[in-house]
């Protein structure tokens, strides 16, 4: 038997006075007294959330090569950058490492967007200008 299914019934056994609820999942419960609020956060508790994580498709490996060259940078340049090694970048870049798929972490992505908005660090307070003046323009 489903958990809140069994939950729904033991309440309802429990608070016979009260409307039958809904053995929808993503119902919510209305306490009318105050023991069916105890019930409710209890329900919630035991309940997982059925709400699904929207999440976008990884950065392809071409993409992350065209930024990479967008800001002028070698692969050593990127990593530096992006606080990662060489060989990285080159997975990254071809999107395989020993014949397995590898996924640019949204970490990445974001310090790929942060830098490429000019943001070279942050310190939780307040965001430090990127600075390539060190970095060579990329020739390859």
């Amino acid at each position: 038997m489903d958990l809140k299914l069994h939950l729904v019934r033991l309440h309802d056994y429990i608070c016979a006075h009260c409307a039958p609820m809904s053995t929808d999942k993503s119902a919510q419960i209305a306490p009318s007294h105050p023991n069916e609020v105890k019930f409710s956060l209890r329900l919630m508790l035991l309940v997982p959330s059925q709400k699904k994580e929207t999440t976008l498709d990884p950065m392809p490996p071409e993409q992350f090569r065209i930024w990479r060259k967008n800001m002028g940078l070698k692969q050593k340049d990127a990593a530096d950058l992006l606080g990662l090694k060489k060989r990285m970048i080159q997975y990254y870049e071809k999107g395989r490492r020993d014949g397995k798929t590898v996924t640019i972490p949204k970490s990445v992505r974001l310090a790929c967007y942060a830098l490429s908005i000019g943001v070279g660090d942050y310190d939780g307070n307040k965001p430090y200008n990127l600075d390539l003046s060190q970095f060579q323009q990329d020739e390859s």
